[in-house]
């Protein structure tokens, strides 16, 4: 009777202190309106505390798409810390909401997360292993380490201070934005599902294209690609199937803004099915 009288005594406060730990905590640096978008893996209630201690109960959908999941909207002070509280939360969206911290170590069922617009400096996704599309763009990273996100299929940190991208472990891409970071480099040998690629507004003066076999959008603009960096990429492109008779033809490879556009023989590329925004007239002695 004892024993399980020791063990009834330990389970309760483990089981408080589980009810007491929020999922996700976030810190916004203005006074406002704030909204939030969350779903969870089974619909329920989540708690959410905006900042003055107190808790607020709200009925939230399992929908997987962030336009269609529960939207939570408050009245907060400045440098308001905002704790939500709920088991299994799946989708989080804190879109343009002037958060300056995001903590969402304790959300370990998320897959996705959008905290874009905002003003983050660190952004640790390191427990969140089930994450499949990950949007952190126009912030204020200047590091973002996403090794352990192994399932990611989706990822956008464009307009950010990013100067390396390791996306060695996520091998599930399909579409990748880094635009106006300050990158020069990348290793994408391991991308082959990669179906949409952007790198726009970066420093780099060549990339590796040829395992891109299922590669449907480029765009390699304001970069610092010569004539020679530009064929080399046109000439290992892949061909472009049409997916319908009636496909309208959209411009799927943009190169405008590098220095080596105009000597380019983007001829090499169109004939293979591709749109290009900028045409080049070959005058380069490479091919």
């Amino acid at each position: 009777m004892k024993k399980y009288l020791f063990f009834a005594f330990c389970i309760v406060p483990m089981f408080l202190f589980a009810q007491s730990t929020p999922e996700i905590v976030l810190k916004r640096n203005t006074k406002g309106l704030t909204t939030l978008k969350l779903s969870l893996v089974n619909k329920g209630k989540v708690d959410v505390d905006w900042g003055d201690g107190n808790r607020k109960t709200y009925e939230v959908n399992d929908e997987s798409r962030i336009i269609d999941v529960t939207a939570v909207s408050e009245e907060v002070k400045r440098n308001a810390v905002i704790k939500i509280y709920g088991a299994g939360i799946k989708v989080f969206s804190c879109l343009d909401q002037f958060i300056t911290l995001l903590d969402v170590k304790q959300a370990q069922n998320l897959m996705t997360l959008d905290c874009g617009k905002n003003y983050l400096e660190t952004i640790d996704v390191s427990q969140n292993k089930s994450l499949r599309t990950l949007l952190v763009h126009a912030n204020r990273l200047k590091s973002l380490d996403i090794s352990q996100n192994t399932r990611l299929t989706y990822l956008n940190c464009s307009y950010n201070y990013l100067k390396t991208l390791d996306v060695s472990k996520n091998v599930n891409l399909s579409y990748l934005n880094f635009s106006d970071n300050l990158m020069n480099k990348i290793n994408l040998g391991k991308q082959k599902a990669l179906r949409s690629l952007s790198l726009s507004g970066n420093k780099f003066k060549k990339l590796e294209v040829k395992d891109f076999s299922n590669i449907k959008f480029l765009d390699l603009t304001y970069n610092k690609f010569n004539a020679c960096a530009l064929n080399s990429i046109y000439s290992h492109l892949p061909e472009k199937k049409e997916e319908g008779e009636s496909v309208e033809k959209k411009t799927s490879l943009l190169v405008a803004n590098n220095k080596g556009i105009v000597a380019s023989k983007t001829s090499i590329v169109t004939q293979k099915g591709w749109v290009v925004d900028v045409e080049g007239r070959g005058v380069s002695n490479c091919f």
